[in-house]
Order: structure tokens, then C-alpha cells, then sequence
């Protein structure tokens, strides 16, 4: 899974205004695919290894692993989506302290 970007452009060529839109729609993704993506996988897990009355068979390995599997790979997309954000941010930090720093000289 590649975290999605709106520009071709990587964040170490955009200009500070791009980085601070892009950052912004980062951290909507990181959100919506916390929400719609990972805790539902998640969720979906912990209900499948609860045992239940109705689980007279036992529920099969494989679709536990199966679960586990969907939850990894979202937990993957989450680590990517997130490191890509906090790159952004910490460009944007350092973006402003020049733009502090040149202020000041000025």
C-alpha cells in the first residue's frame, strides 16, 4: 500500500503553503482511515478470537490469520500514512524557523 498523494510533487519541493495543504489532508486521511479502516479491522479481530456460545466448532486458523493479515496491512498503511505526515511537519517546522530566523536578520 502507497500512502496517496494529491502531487506529484515530493515534500521537499513544495513550497511552504503546499506543504501546509498537504499536510492538512495527511492528517484527514490518517484520521479517516483510523476510523473507517483500522479500529473496524481491529475490532473485527477481537470479536472473531471471543469465544461465543454459538462457536461450537471453534472458529478456524484461517480465519484468524485471515483477520490478522487485513489488520497488519492496515497497521503497514497507518505507519506509512503517518511517517509520511510527521516528515511534512517537521519540514514545515523547519520552513518557519527560516522564515523566523530571516525576520529577525532583516
Amino acid at each position: 500500500m502507497n500512502v496517496p498523494r494529491s502531487s506529484s510533487l515530493r515534500l521537499e519541493e513544495m513550497t511552504l503553503r503546499e506543504k501546509l495543504r498537504e499536510a492538512e489532508r495527511l492528517s484527514r486521511d490518517f484520521e479517516e482511515h483510523l476510523k473507517q479502516g483500522f479500529s473496524p479491522k481491529v475490532h473485527e479481530l477481537r470479536k472473531l478470537c471471543k469465544p461465543q456460545e454459538s462457536d461450537l466448532g471453534g472458529i478456524p486458523d484461517i480465519s484468524i490469520r485471515h483477520q490478522i493479515q487485513q489488520v497488519l496491512a492496515s497497521e503497514r498503511y497507518s505507519s506509512e500514512l503517518y511517517a509520511t505526515l510527521e516528515h511534512g511537519l517537521v519540514l514545515i517546522a523547519e520552513d518557519l524557523h527560516t522564515l523566523l530566523e530571516s525576520d529577525q536578520s532583516a
